[in-house]
């Protein structure tokens, strides 16, 4: 008899256990946008982004220190971000255009700072590597000066070499990326793939290095991050070559 009860026993125990098991919720990756980042520099200055939305498109960042950014898009395609300094002026235009609207190729930058030349980029794909870039100095006149060409290539996680050369093709820097097999924390915004070309963030993923040899070498960091239940990165602590070190906290909803 004792025997039988312990086998009923251990049959209702296995059924709970394979009950709360069936009763796990699968949390949908897609549905996660960025709501703020909190990030301390090194000299202590604390800085809160807050992130704002129309459905997936980001419509803008406002910052804790009073600075801005705004998004424009025309039939669901990013032309333009627009960044605002702490007294509230213009100090920076990015406008976009496209090869193809549907797959939202990038043909075009334009990069105007008020009162200074606009930078113009082009970029042309190729299979094998991602993009060549050429960039120009445009002032007031309309005259073109050459600045660099950027040859970028892609692997299976995002970009991770992006080398540079003068007008006559001599090599001037070139920079190298590691990413983890996490998700951006701008992954969900409908804008994210534009940018990724644009802005070199390269990747659906996070750097964990980057790497400049060549001029302005200075520039290389190395990124630490933990992450939540659906491998977003909740902190980031960003180390620089001369060993200051960034720290950032991410917030999701």
């Amino acid at each position: 008899m004792k025997n039988i009860l312990g086998f009923v026993l251990l049959v209702v125990i296995l059924s709970s256990c394979s009950s709360d098991s069936d009763n796990s919720t699968t949390i949908d990756e897609s549905t996660i946008f960025l709501k703020k980042t909190i990030t301390n520099h090194p000299d202590g200055t604390l800085v809160t982004a807050n992130y704002h939305y129309n459905d997936t498109y980001i419509t803008g960042i406002t910052y804790s220190d009073g600075r801005n950014t705004a998004y424009e898009y025309e039939n669901d395609l990013l032309v333009a971000i627009k960044e605002y300094d702490t007294n509230g002026e213009l100090s920076k235009i990015e406008q976009y255009s496209y090869y193809d609207s549907i797959n939202k190729t990038a043909a075009m930058l334009t990069t105007t700072y008020p009162e200074q030349a606009s930078i113009y980029t082009t970029f042309s794909y190729y299979t094998g590597w991602l993009v060549e870039v050429n960039k120009y100095n445009v002032i007031g006149n309309g005259e073109f000066y050459f600045l660099s060409k950027i040859r970028t290539k892609l692997n299976g996680n995002g970009i991770y070499e992006a080398s540079e050369y003068d007008e006559n093709y001599d090599f001037l820097r070139q920079n190298t990326y590691i990413y983890d097999l996490k998700n951006n924390p701008l992954k969900n915004t409908a804008s994210f793939d534009t940018q990724i070309i644009h802005k070199f963030w390269g990747s659906d993923h996070n750097i964990l290095s980057y790497n400049k040899s060549g001029i302005g070498a200075g520039d290389s960091y190395t990124v630490k991050y933990t992450y939540n239940e659906a491998n977003f990165p909740i902190t980031g602590k960003k180390t620089l070559r001369n060993g200051d070190i960034i720290n950032t906290e991410y917030f999701y909803e």
